[in-house]
């Protein structure tokens, strides 16, 4: 009889054992699956299909225990812990520079001047086309919106929408953008329409498909790039469409030039990050690319080089993006103080981290025969 109560005891606390591994299982391994789906590069609106679902199964089977304990809901004690790992990877972003950049490297020259003339400047020549998650989360923690100020490794620097308009290449003068003003739902609903959407937004994809037919830069292709480049790189929001309040100005003609997009484009980052960090939403809105590349340009470094004298949009490639990040990592990381920061941005003619000295030996080296041979040659008579 005794036997058989130690026995019974023995299997309860066995089954009491599984049952608390199961749901620590579980958490942990939703956890575990949200993280993996943004490292893995999945945009924010894609679907986690069949075969990613089964590359994170099998990464999650070849952790131990401990390992999978880490992003497990805390049942024995760690929940800041966990919910801290959980929170840093569980944020979403609908900023797509890749996406941008696929549908736009096809347009042809005439294209890419009418982009020009209505003060987005060289934003169609974009070259960073990856968002570093980490490195995203980071500056996200140290913008500050409401005092429009970074913190960059112990060093607070302002910024402003003409700092917006430097780094992205768009226009900061025009008259606001503004979208608040009334305006009937049915005239939207009818704008929306005629641009492929459906109710008061137009669909990022549809408008991606609609550049691509556009056969040349009238006033139809600029409406559209203008909504395209919105919805993806400058104002994305949550939902994987634009608004169409934007339509009730963008299609008088002309009238898109007149607008400063620097500003407004600038407000609505302050106003997604403030949101994300007031009321602790899943969602980033605005131009985290902007961050990114504001944190690049804004590095006193050596090794990776750089056209100074072109918009950040342009000279930092993904090349250059990767080095730079593999350097700040060697120097103790995003937040190391021994990473130095330029106190003011100007453009100038220079290339960031030349090494004058070396470039000069350089030049020397592939001049020295022909100033050798100009040296010893016979003088005419």
């Amino acid at each position: 009889m005794e036997v058989e109560k130690r026995g019974s005891a023995k299997g309860k606390r066995k089954a009491e054992s599984t049952v608390q591994q199961t749901r620590v299982g579980r958490d942990a391994f939703f956890n575990f699956m949200k993280k993996e789906r943004h490292e893995m590069g999945k945009v924010a609106n894609a679907k986690l299909d069949h075969k990613v679902q089964e590359e994170i199964s099998n990464k999650w089977r070849k952790l131990n225990t401990t390992e999978k304990a880490k992003y497990g809901s805390a049942l024995e004690g760690s929940s800041r812990q966990v919910n801290d790992l959980v929170n840093e990877m569980s944020w979403i972003t609908r900023c797509s520079p890749d996406r941008f950049h696929r549908t736009v490297e096809k347009l042809s020259e005439e294209k890419r001047l009418a982009i020009k003339a209505i003060g987005f400047g060289n934003v169609s020549s974009l070259s960073c086309t990856r968002l570093h998650r980490q490195l995203c989360h980071f500056l996200i923690q140290k913008f500050n919106p409401d005092t429009s100020s970074i913190e960059l490794h112990g060093n607070v620097i302002r910024i402003s929408a003409d700092e917006f308009g430097r780094v992205m290449g768009i226009k900061n003068t025009g008259e606001d953008v503004q979208l608040d003003r009334p305006v009937e739902d049915e005239k939207v609903k009818q704008l929306v329409k005629s641009f492929g959407g459906n109710g008061k937004r137009v669909l990022v994809n549809g408008l991606a498909e609609q550049l691509e037919k556009c056969d040349n830069a009238n006033e139809d292709f600029k409406v559209r790039f203008v909504m395209f480049a919105l919805g993806t790189i400058l104002c994305p929001t949550s939902s994987p469409s634009v608004t169409g309040n934007y339509l009730t100005f963008l299609t008088i003609p002309g009238k898109i030039e007149t607008k400063n997009w620097a500003d407004h484009v600038f407000n609505f980052l302050c106003e997604g990050v403030r949101s994300f960090k007031a009321k602790k939403v899943a969602y980033v809105n605005g131009s985290l690319l902007f961050l990114q590349l504001l944190y690049f340009d804004s590095i006193v470094h050596g090794g990776v080089y750089v056209d100074k004298s072109l918009d950040p949009i342009v000279s930092w490639d993904n090349n250059s993006v990767w080095k730079m990040i593999r350097w700040v990592i060697k120097q103790g990381g995003f937040d190391s103080p021994t990473v130095r920061v330029v106190s003011q941005h100007r453009r100038t003619n220079e290339v960031s981290g030349v090494n004058v000295e070396r470039i000069v030996q350089q030049v020397s080296i592939s001049l020295a025969p022909v100033i050798q041979a100009e040296t010893f040659s016979e003088p005419e008579v």
